[in-house]
């Protein structure tokens, strides 16, 4: 590897070597009584055909570096032979980092390098917190949410939403799926449509929209499936709809290590009229009846699409505006803000923290 890397080096630096030696043959021709333009033909003269000795030289060093690199491989392979044992385990290792390498990177080019597949995705804009103690994303009230969305007069649409694994049981047979707890205007920030069904409306409580995976997997793709209700933690919600395999979720999500690639299995509806309820209503929607959390998730995720022609400075001045005054209405608010030096995130979602685990913040 070491010595493939010094022959690449010799060869980009070769061209350098040959004008140095011209320049300095050139010089002790002046110093020689040549004029500088006779010096420099001089030197040339000398020195022969550059492109022709670029060529030669390159054909020398590539020749060996070959000849080289064939040794290596072939003293690697006797290595192997005699120990069949190191062998299985220089492959596995080799494996097992082409695979995790490949694993990463997929995640990678899916969150940061391609585009959001969703309508105007430049004009997607995450809105939340970040703790410059920890560095982490957190989630927000949704007292925020609500606040934002009423008052703010950047943003054309804005939704909520949260995950959260859960207990999803129909036909008898229970499993784990991943849900998404999500505000109306999801649909319309997302541009998604169902392939059967319909999607639920903004103040529709208690529906599910399936992904594409689970309703073949869970109902073989039957569109008698619309409309039969299913229990999650315990609470039953009823099927208006199924989305197309093709659509992927892939806003800033709460994970686990190691299932970060995992999609949403399907989507609940959260009116705003249940976000604004008391925490301590026990009218539970999705979470079970002890938590204390009650009807909505207390802390969510935002984001919301732009004004057309909305600047970003504007908006980002608007959310610190009603953030400052919600901290001045709700004592002890800026308790937990404080100590865990809190920031505004107002920017494009490919800048948030898609890569961090998202923690959930009290009040």
């Amino acid at each position: 590897m070491m010595r493939s890397l010094w022959n690449k080096y010799r060869l980009d630096g070769l061209e350098e070597d040959i004008r140095e030696h011209i320049e300095r043959e050139t010089e002790e021709n002046i110093e020689r009584g040549m004029t500088p333009d006779e010096a420099r033909h001089a030197a040339l003269r000398k020195f022969g055909n550059v492109a022709r000795v670029q060529e030669d030289t390159r054909a020398v060093w590539t020749v060996v570096w070959l000849e080289q690199l064939m040794q290596d491989v072939r003293y690697g392979a006797r290595m192997l032979r005699g120990n069949p044992g190191f062998a299985a385990v220089v492959i596995a290792t080799l494996a097992l980092g082409i695979g995790m390498n490949t694993a990463v990177f997929s995640v990678v080019n899916a969150v940061m390098f391609q585009p959001l597949p969703y309508p105007d995705a430049g004009r997607l804009i995450w809105l939340g917190d970040y703790s410059t103690y920890d560095r982490r994303d957190y989630f927000v009230p949704r007292t925020d949410y609500l606040a934002w969305k009423s008052q703010s007069r950047s943003f054309e649409s804005m939704a909520a939403y949260g995950n959260q694994d859960l207990a999803f049981v129909s036909g008898g047979e229970a499993s784990q799926e991943r849900i998404a707890s999500v505000t109306g205007d999801f649909w319309a920030i997302t541009g998604a449509q169902p392939a059967v069904g319909r999607i639920f409306r903004p103040q529709e409580p208690n529906r599910m929209v399936l992904s594409g995976a689970l309703f073949e997997r869970r109902f073989r793709g039957d569109p008698n499936a619309i409309g039969k209700t299913v229990t999650l933690n315990g609470y039953p919600h009823a099927i208006t709809g199924g989305l197309p395999k093709t659509f992927r979720f892939a806003l800033p999500q709460q994970f686990t290590k190691g299932d970060e690639t995992r999609n949403i299995d399907a989507y609940i509806s959260i009116p705003d009229a249940l976000m604004a309820l008391s925490w301590s209503t026990k009218a539970v929607v999705w979470y079970a009846a002890e938590d204390q959390f009650g009807p909505a998730p207390w802390a969510v995720h935002v984001v919301a699409r732009l004004r057309p022609g909305a600047p970003l400075e504007r908006a980002r001045a608007e959310i610190q505006t009603l953030y400052d005054r919600l901290a001045r209405e709700k004592p002890g608010y800026m308790r937990d803000n404080t100590l865990l030096h809190f920031s505004r995130f107002v920017g494009p979602v490919a800048q948030s923290g898609v890569n961090r685990p998202i923690e959930g913040t009290p009040s």
